[in-house]
């Protein structure tokens, strides 16, 4: 007992010395070396000596002179990254930003935790947050290999508890919450986490909605491996497609038209149908028939161009779930229990047939699911188990042959 309170008491003036101690009050003239997370210099607190404008606090002040700092990020960030990342980088110009006001305030927060930029130390971090942000930025367009991002338009720096967490989606903007310790020490979260983050869905955890993803997120992610995957695969297809018709158009004339002909027996899928239930291989052997000798080669590059729209229409158009595959297959599921307590503690199995398969109408009708017959069975005995076997997934191959081919065609003839 009496252990207990002399701890107590010791806790107690511990504190009351941290909170009387000048050195430890994050003074606004701090200079040492920050310890933990990184050595910063004077030059990366620069943003500390901003002169805040008429009406502006100077926590506001920090907030403005550190996001005019993001526009040179973005540049260094871009030197060194594929051509796709410098073309996509420049278009986050004034979207990247320390928040002020409903984040960052002179007001913000409690005496233990503040919400104020008030030290060099802070600008400082926050300097390297926005550094970590656009690394994230440029690492997840690598990822996209030129395709947009369609899940957020801008990403805003704020303290962990007012955005709500470390990471997270709010609208079209990517929150990232900054640690805020004891009297607003600030702690940041350096790219690879982030990363980490995102590939784990935590981003989507605020909202009612999308928090109810779970682990579909790894197939939705537009930079995740499921989805590069299939865009390396779709491009490739395309590419090749792309230098037959390059050869094709070059001959130009009449010698491009047995030429034409030909590849729409060999790399359109036979049985596919248009729109209108004709048969898409007769109709664009008409067409090729019928065209002019000098459109011949037009209609091949027009060909070419169409197949790198229909791989990111077959990439973006989402994926189908459970709902939309269960006609198509025969899933049998046998779930056996035995034991103590299994019966009242077990979880529902989730037969999860989770694939990304196109939806858009110019793509998804030329994308097949292999015919399988998948049989589940789970068996579980003792009590101790159920933690083991409460989730099983069933997965499904898709079948891209000649997707991409026939869409683009598609494309093409109903123009």
């Amino acid at each position: 007992m009496f252990d207990h309170a002399a701890r107590a008491l010791g806790l107690a003036a511990t504190l009351t010395a941290l909170v009387a101690a000048p050195g430890c009050a994050a003074p606004a003239d701090e200079d040492e070396a920050a310890s933990g997370d990184f050595a910063w210099t004077d030059a990366d607190a620069a943003c500390y000596a901003e002169a805040p404008r008429s009406g502006e606090s100077e926590t506001s002040a920090r907030a403005r002179c550190l996001t005019k700092l993001v526009g040179p990020m973005l540049t260094r960030a871009a030197e060194s990254r594929p051509a796709t990342v410098k073309a996509a980088l420049p278009a986050y110009a004034g979207k990247i930003s320390v928040r002020d006001g409903s984040c960052f305030s002179e007001d913000g927060g409690n005496w233990v935790t503040n919400y104020q930029i008030s030290s060099k130390r802070d600008v400082a971090m926050l300097k390297r947050q926005l550094e970590y942000a656009v690394e994230l930025l440029a690492d997840l367009h690598e990822d996209l290999d030129g395709y947009p991002n369609h899940v957020f338009a801008s990403i805003g720096i704020c303290p962990e508890g007012q955005a709500g967490g470390d990471l997270v989606l709010e609208g079209s903007r990517l929150m990232i919450g900054v640690r805020m310790g004891f009297a607003g020490r600030i702690a940041v979260h350096d790219a690879r986490a982030l990363r980490d983050k995102w590939k784990r869905g935590e981003h989507l955890e605020a909202d009612p909605v999308l928090s109810r993803l779970g682990p579909r997120w790894a197939l939705l992610d537009p930079a995740g491996t499921p989805r590069s995957i299939m865009r390396r695969t779709l491009r490739s297809a395309a590419r090749k497609l792309a230098e037959r018709l390059s050869a094709i158009a070059a001959r130009g004339g009449e010698q491009a038209r047995p030429a034409l002909t030909q590849l729409v027996r060999e790399s359109v899928i036979a049985t596919a149908e248009d729109d209108q239930g004709d048969n898409l291989a007769s109709r664009a052997a008409a067409h090729i028939a019928a065209l002019p000798a000098d459109q011949l080669a037009a209609f091949a590059r027009s060909w070419a161009e169409a197949a790198d729209v229909s791989v990111q229409d077959g990439v973006e158009d989402g994926a189908v779930m459970l709902q939309d595959v269960g006609s198509r297959q025969n899933l049998k599921i046998k779930v056996t229990q035995s034991g103590f307590v299994n019966v009242n503690n077990f979880k529902d199995i989730d037969v999860d047939v989770s694939v990304m398969l196109p939806k858009g109408r110019a793509f998804a009708r030329f994308v097949a699911l292999e015919k399988s017959e998948t049989t589940v069975t789970v068996n579980q005995i003792g009590f101790v188990n159920v933690q083991l076997n409460d989730h099983v997934k069933v997965r499904l191959s898709v079948v891209y042959d000649r997707a991409v081919e026939t869409a683009s065609l598609d494309r093409v003839l109903t123009r």
